[in-house]
């Protein structure tokens, strides 16, 4: 993320660029300075989607049975809450939709973390052990409950109109805040008196951390603030590839690479950077008439003086809407722009589900357009964009899927279904639930699914889908509800439980594929007005007992009593059993 090696720069080579502290230290201090008898709390932003580091670290080995969110929940929940208990007031920033700019560079890191997953996909099919599976990258296991958590103890901003490291830092910037907690290096380019907290560096549930000191780094290079942008931008950035400014890099010679920017940068004097004198830099290294939109681009990001909501003020209530949502699925296919979606952990070199991995995501998006766009003037649009990877050949890159419409289903509009009036609330109970079994099958009994507990309900929708796509068994089904309920229900110690020694093949590959339908499934639950004051994305999932218990219920080995009334899939199998018999 950010500026191309500039983190390890400050850290290795910037004298006091990188400093050991301690949170707890750093508010006192402020309250000290402060010396008033009601001084006003220290404000700290998060960026929130950087503490997935920290938590990964936190339980590395239960990662690779598809992660202990219950075990994680406690862990950030306790962080949050010391920071409050300090008198700190917390804001949480979470990144929205990948903006256009940036397209080719999330497309190519996440075409890495495919290949990067390959490798440890194939150590747990030829049977090696926990020990040695852990040599391996672990899988990235993005469905923690953070968002929930951090509405618990502050304010939570989606960014929808800029970059969220943008807003961000114009947010701490206007209200003047102690610091930031990221793991972003675009924010050693930002000027401001904030400070800035190294996220990756956190040792949860403790508060110590490293400071990363952004006027040291600025003195190093003996540059000024306002020659950092030019510095990102040249140096190679998610705006401006790396193999654009590369040629650049290579006719200042090898070595120290940002002190020889920065002593171009000063040799261009300090004139401002109009079009002419950007056209100049570009000419040296590549055609400006291509790249001068984009590096424009890199250098405003880096500015401070922007009104996050500029772009929601359009008179489309709809949208204005959607812009305020704490997911930006929504605001993208309504606005009938490319949704970019991450596959996870896949292995599409496969002959089983691997191959339809992609297929089983388009399904259920395809489906939840239609209910986004039904209402779209002045005319429903026919196809959505969706930038995937669809095969172990293709890289991700965009595709084009007609929109699935509802039918027989009287669809209100998006505005009635986000509504939270209690009176359309209890009107449009009926049609929700209709419209959310929809969306996985039309075999889906809604008043059954009503039916299911709240803690129960995605996941018994989840896997209702994957079953109707004939990917689980049955067996799997059960186990993936069994496990729901004891976290849920907190039935089990989750401490007490063993890790096995070996991960088997087929498990390992269904807890990341059910965790990526999970995910969608909680984005349906969204779109229909279903989710209140208690809802999580994160699945009530412990992959440990997953693990531990799979052989024994592949066996049939399994206890059934406490989730029997809540399995309303199970007809699937005696449906798909009853056609074999026919044929």
């Amino acid at each position: 993320m950010g500026v191309r090696h500039l983190d390890t720069y400050i850290r290795e080579t910037v004298p006091g660029g990188f400093i050991r502290i301690n949170i707890e230290d750093e508010i006192r201090k402020y309250f000290e300075k402060a010396g008033k008898t009601n001084p006003k709390p220290p404000i700290i932003v998060i960026d929130l989607i950087t503490l997935y580091t920290p938590l990964s670290k936190y339980d590395r080995k239960g990662l690779y049975f598809g992660g202990r969110f219950n075990l994680a929940y406690t862990v950030i929940d306790e962080f949050f809450g010391k920071l409050k208990g300090l008198g700190a007031k917390l804001v949480f920033f979470y990144d929205g939709p990948v903006p256009e700019s940036k397209n080719e560079t999330w497309c190519a890191r996440q075409d890495r973390r495919y290949e990067e997953m390959l490798p440890l996909i194939s150590a747990v099919d030829m049977g090696f052990d926990l020990t040695t599976l852990m040599n391996y990258s672990p899988p990235l296991n993005f469905r923690y409950a953070l968002k929930f958590i951090a509405k618990k103890y502050g304010e939570l901003k989606v960014t929808m109109t800029h970059e969220c490291d943008q807003e961000l830092a114009a947010h701490v910037t206007k209200v003047n805040a102690l610091a930031i907690i990221s793991n972003d290096s675009d924010f050693l380019i930002y000027e401001g008196s904030w400070k800035y907290w190294s996220s990756r560096e956190i040792q949860l549930p403790t508060l110590v951390t490293m400071e990363y000191n952004r006027a040291a780094l600025v003195r190093h290079l003996d540059l000024s603030f306002q020659q950092m942008p030019l510095l990102a931008t040249l140096s190679g950035n998610d705006i401006m590839p790396f193999d654009v400014v590369k040629l650049l890099h290579y006719q200042l010679g090898y070595g120290d690479k940002f002190s020889k920017l920065a002593r171009y940068i000063k040799g261009l004097g300090n004139g401002p950077l109009n079009e002419a004198a950007i056209r100049n830099i570009l000419s040296a290294f590549t055609n400006s008439s291509t790249w001068f939109k984009q590096f424009q681009q890199s250098l405003d990001t880096y500015s401070v003086n922007i009104n996050p909501q500029d772009g929601s003020t359009t008179g489309d209530l709809v949208q204005e809407a959607l812009s305020k949502q704490e997911s930006a699925f929504m605001y993208l296919l309504w606005l009938e722009k490319r949704l970019d979606v991450s596959i996870g952990l896949v292995d599409m070199r496969r002959t089983d589900f691997g191959q339809d991995y992609g297929q089983l995501q388009i399904s259920l998006i395809v489906h939840m357009a239609g209910i986004i766009l039904f209402h779209r003037k002045p005319r429903q649009p026919t196809q959505c964009s969706i930038i995937i990877k669809t095969t172990h050949h293709e890289p991700h890159q965009a595709h084009s899927y007609p929109v699935v419409y509802p039918r027989g289903i009287e669809t209100p509009t998006l505005l009635d279904l986000l509504s939270k009036d209690p009176v359309v609330l209890e009107d449009l109970q009926t049609v929700k639930y209709q419209l959310l079994a929809w969306i996985a099958s039309d075999t889906l009994n809604p008043d059954e699914l009503r039916e299911v507990p709240p803690q129960l309900r995605i996941t018994v929708f989840s896997v209702y889908y994957l079953l109707d796509q004939k990917v689980l068994e049955l067996f799997e089904a059960d186990l993936l509800l069994q496990v729901a309920y004891d976290v849920a229900f907190e039935t089990y110690d989750p401490k007490a439980v063993d890790y096995p020694r070996k991960i088997a093949s087929r498990p390992f590959r269904l807890v990341f594929l059910y965790q990526t339908i999970y995910g969608l499934a909680t984005k349906a639950y969204r779109l229909v007005g279903l989710d209140d004051e208690n809802f999580r994305d994160d699945p009530p999932f412990d992959g440990v007992l997953f693990h531990k218990r799979y052989d024994d219920w592949s066996k049939g080995q399994c206890e059934l009593e406490n989730i029997e009334e809540w399995r309303i899939y199970k007809e699937l199998v005696s449906q798909s059993l009853k056609l074999e018999k026919k044929r």
